[in-house]
This record gives structure tokens, sequence and C-alpha cells, in this order.
């Protein structure tokens, strides 16, 4: 087989096309190699590390939370991290409803049954604060968070 000038040209032109393509940027699929893929617990605790540290919008870190209860809404932790981050905002209402979730897929999470009467007493709900707290003190073998619960029932009896 005889190549002619114009064949070799060619030749040479589609190689080169060819490689020239293979290393031209391209948009990635789904799959993208090296891309971080990241579990529910990864995406709360990077969730926690944007909201405490400052490493970008806490409505960022906020937005990721949520995600993970639509994806799993039975999960403790991202149940727990809303229920802090209402409190720290203010928002007890909310707080409320995510410390009642755990507790309801958690029965022994102490510290969310404590932060579920904290936040009853920041609504000025005395009865259920109390009733919460009262089940801390009853359930709780760790005596620093009995003794918090302890004081939030003195507390609000006196008034």
């Amino acid at each position: 087989m005889k190549f002619t000038q114009g064949k070799i040209i060619a030749i040479t032109l589609v190689v080169g096309l060819g490689v020239l393509i293979a290393f031209l940027p391209h948009k990635p699929g789904k799959e993208q190699p090296g891309k971080e893929v990241l579990t529910l617990d990864s995406k709360v605790d990077k969730a926690v590390e944007i909201i405490t540290q400052g490493k970008g919008s806490p409505m960022q870190g906020i937005k990721l939370l949520k995600e993970v209860i639509e994806e799993d809404p039975n999960n403790e932790k991202a149940l727990y991290y809303l229920g802090n981050f209402s409190i720290q905002s203010g928002q007890y209402k909310k707080a409320i409803n995510r410390f009642e979730s755990l507790t309801k897929v958690n029965p022994s999470h102490i510290e969310g049954w404590y932060l579920l009467g904290y936040s009853f007493e920041m609504e000025r709900d005395t009865n259920n604060a109390i009733k919460n707290y009262e089940f801390v003190v009853q359930s709780a073998s760790n005596k620093e968070i009995s003794k918090l619960a302890e004081e939030g029932i003195n507390k609000l009896l006196k008034h």
C-alpha cells in the first residue's frame, strides 16, 4: 500500500485531532473521579464544621443538615444539631420539634430530653419543661446533666 502525501497528512490530522480531543476539558457526568462523595454522617460533620468554624454561611450548613433529614428523617446526629442550632438562634419551637423527633427515634438520648425540656422552658411551657427535666433526673446516669435538670425544675417551681 502506497501512502501519498495527502493520505499521510489526513492520517496525521485524524490522530492529532483524537489526541487533542482526549486532552480537552470536558463537562463531567454524575460520576466524577476524585469528587468527594459524602455519607450522611460526613454531611452532618461538614455542616457542623461550616457553622461552628465559620467555613461558610451558616445557612449552607443548615441546608446540608436538612438534606440529611430529607434522606433520613431519623438521623439522630442531624436532628440533634438542628435542634442545637435552633436553640442558639432562639428558635425554640423548631428546637422542640427536632428534639421531640430525636427522643422518639432514640428514647435513651438523655441530652435530647434535657434540651427538649430547656426548649419548653424558653417557650414558657413550664409543665412540659418540668416533665422533661423530671424524665432526665429519673433516667440519667450522667450526674452533671441530672443536676442541670434538677436545677431547671427548682427554678421553674420557684416562679
